[in-house]
């Protein structure tokens, strides 16, 4: 059963969807030339962890940096 869902918008308007488990979690990158962000949810003592990764664009070193995480309460 999914715990975890996830949609991406393209250029026409069409949607992609991906789900992830409990125990698999779910990670999504987003990039442009230069920079990007990449959102990672897992699951973890009993609540939603949610982790946003600031990163290199498609032409970088693919360097990232942790820029918050967030927990969901309930």
């Amino acid at each position: 059963m999914a715990q975890f869902y996830a949609k991406v918008y393209g250029s026409r308007g069409t949607a992609a969807t991906k789900t992830g488990t409990k125990s698999d979690g779910i990670d999504a990158h987003i990039s442009g030339w230069t920079g990007g962000i990449r959102v990672r949810a897992y699951h973890s003592n009993g609540r939603d962890v949610f982790e946003v990764y600031e990163t290199g664009g498609s032409n970088s070193s693919g360097d990232i940096k942790l820029i918050a995480t967030l927990e969901a309460k309930g």
